[in-house]
């Protein structure tokens, strides 16, 4: 019982107000002995511990339940996103413009800019396509070489696999110190969101923000135009990729298989780029955004009552 009062509102608060020194407060033997407490009968004392201690364990229950809802949540999330960039979380449309036809106009535009020296070729740009012959795929190199790769899931027939490299450009950050400014237009990003502001920036709006090092699976949506700091990459969508739809993708892949250190997770632009990408048809990435949408909204709605 004595425990419950000195812990009570009602004695904290005395105790507060009759604290001295700022740094670390501290309660005098003599204001603590001058604490005023209400004294019931022993009998009643225990009546009031053994009702103290029933609804606190109520509330301990409430409480696990409430961890074991959000967990669900984060859950059925996961599965969602796992369900979405597989297509199996919304129909597939025949009249959908196929991905293969997307993706050979983009490849088709870089062609041109190469010819026209606006752009330099990757040392590893590749395509990769389905032998009919055999049903495998398989990944052609621009010097003529290929070899088989394995998919970890089937697609629908609209959708073609790809390489990260051909729906996102991988944009690496720089050290912010020259152009910090408080006053600053645009958000300076690190994996962990905003570290400040700056009076310039390096990636578009609408990117998705990975960590280099640290916090490497973590992917931030950012919608304006920003700074990122040189442990974090900018990912820019292609014009055949959504841009919230290569975050979801981020989202639920596990960046961490990528990480290839022993002490500090790290990822390369080498390794993100080399990421089997299933590409939807424009179409079909619109109808998976708003499926996406309305059931996180719903499971959102769910964790908003349980605060």
């Amino acid at each position: 019982y004595l425990m419950l009062i000195l812990n009570s509102p009602l004695v904290q608060d005395y105790f507060e107000s009759t604290y001295h020194q700022v740094a670390m407060p501290k309660l005098s033997l003599v204001n603590a002995s001058k604490t005023f407490i209400p004294l019931p009968p022993l009998t009643e004392q225990k009546r009031i511990v053994a009702a103290i201690e029933a609804i606190f364990t109520q509330i301990d229950i409430l409480e696990q339940n409430k961890a074991d809802l959000q967990t669900a949540v984060k859950q059925a999330k996961s599965k969602i996103l796992d369900l979405a960039i597989r297509g199996k979380l919304v129909p597939q449309d025949p009249a959908d413009e196929p991905a293969s036809v997307m993706l050979e106009r983009l490849r088709a535009e870089k062609e041109a800019k190469i010819a026209a020296g606006e752009i330099k070729r990757g040392k590893n740009d590749s395509y990769i396509y389905k032998n009919s012959t055999d049903n495998c795929y398989y990944e052609k190199f621009d010097d003529g070489t290929e070899k088989a790769v394995e998919m970890f899931s089937a697609i629908p027939e609209s959708w073609i696999w790809c390489r990260f490299s051909a729906v996102a450009d991988i944009i690496n950050g720089k050290n912010q110190s020259k152009v910090e400014d408080d006053a600053g237009e645009y958000p300076i990003y690190g994996s962990g969101g905003i570290m400040g502001y700056a009076n310039d920036y390096i990636c578009p709006e609408n990117c998705t923000i990975i960590g280099r090092k640290g916090s490497i699976n973590n992917p931030i949506f950012v919608e304006e135009k920003f700074w990122n700091v040189d442990t974090a990459f900018g990912l820019a969508p292609s014009s055949i990729v959504l841009p919230r739809y290569l975050f979801y993708f981020c989202k639920s892949f596990d960046f961490t298989s990528l990480d290839s250190s022993t002490t500090l997770p790290s990822l390369t632009k080498t390794s993100i780029q080399r990421i089997l990408f299933p590409l939807p048809p424009l179409a079909a990435q619109q109808r998976v955004l708003g499926k996406v949408d309305d059931l996180f909204a719903i499971l959102d709605e769910i964790t908003l009552n349980l605060v």
